[in-house]
């Protein structure tokens, strides 16, 4: 597999070391080109910085949840939440301020409980052994 495969195709499985290193890579490409959109002043660009970065961390997922054996439609709901919650911020909706009402409080919880679970599984379970419906183990291991 190679170096740029593994963030544009949602083909095979990829192990708990590559999916710390690639995830690592992304944030930090991202934070650098966000950094560059906020100095240029414009919030679409760095709204846009966001969108652009979310494939490739969603491609990780993917591949991290094929190794742990997990359906996808784990990974593309956690997404499609995040994807909810920064249109309803680019529409004005302050879901930062958890005082404000109760959907705002339980939305922030639902999103950081589902995406803690998500992190704990995909970052820190072992992948399942040998060959399973995704492809062969990362690690070798028959």
């Amino acid at each position: 597999m190679t170096w740029l495969n593994q963030f544009i195709s949602f083909d095979g499985r990829i192990g708990r070391k590559t999916f710390w290193i690639a995830s690592l890579e992304i944030a930090a490409a991202e934070v650098v080109t966000l950094i560059a959109a906020v100095l240029s002043g414009s919030d679409l660009l760095a709204e846009g910085v966001v969108l652009i970065f979310l494939y490739p961390q969603f491609v990780i997922a993917i591949k991290r949840a094929h190794d742990r054996d997990l359906p996808s439609w784990i990974v593309i709901g956690f997404f499609a939440f995040s994807v909810l919650r920064d249109a309803l911020i680019f529409l004005g909706w302050d879901l930062i301020d958890v005082d404000r009402d109760s959907f705002t409080l339980g939305f922030n919880i639902v999103y950081a409980v589902y995406g803690m679970a998500l992190l704990f599984e995909l970052g820190f379970r072992r992948g399942s052994a040998g060959a399973n419906r995704y492809g062969p183990d990362p690690l070798g291991k028959s």
